[in-house]
């Protein structure tokens, strides 16, 4: 299992929100500095807008290859005792979540309910290691690959549980 499972227009979705969210921003810059410019800054102004966009779709696009890869918490246990392991941090957290030894998706999150609504985490315990993946789901029209740190948190979270549990065993 290497890529996260997904719905049919995770494509659509993704690359909307990636088209709708920086329409905003750049056109309040581009007004604001309109404004205030002279004909001779015109080029300048519209190679800066071209490098920022550029960066943004590079961003874009790995992330949009790389968010369906699992990431693997290597250890020496076995496939058994990394569930227990995988259970017992999940009630630490007080993460419900659904599944059974094939793996766990987390349902809901009640101390970080708010944070979570947008994402979709799924956990596979296996012998030497636990498996993850947190992707952001979206929402109805559009979803965009990254939200800066609301993941990472998360996953930061999640590890230092699973570190913590590895520790007590």
């Amino acid at each position: 299992m290497k890529k996260i499972k997904v719905n049919n227009d995770y494509w659509f979705s993704s690359i909307m929100g990636f088209l709708l969210i920086p329409v905003a921003p750049v056109s309040f810059l581009i007004n604001i500095l309109f404004k205030n410019l002279k004909i001779s800054e015109l080029p300048i102004l519209v190679l800066v807008i071209l490098t920022l966009y550029s960066f943004l779709t590079l961003l874009f696009l790995y992330k949009l290859l790389t968010e369906r890869n699992f990431k693997t918490l290597k250890n020496q246990f076995s496939k058994r005792k990394n569930i227990e392991i995988v259970k017992n941090s999940l009630d630490k957290l007080e993460w419900s979540y659904t599944g059974g030894e094939n793996g766990y998706l987390i349902r809901d999150w009640k101390k970080d309910k708010k944070l979570i609504s947008l994402l979709r985490f799924e956990v596979v315990p296996r012998s030497n290691g636990i498996s993850y993946n947190i992707i952001y789901s979206g929402g109805s029209k559009a979803r965009f690959p990254f939200f800066f740190g609301i993941r990472t948190y998360l996953e930061w979270k999640f590890k230092n549980e699973i570190k913590t549990t590895y520790k007590s065993i």
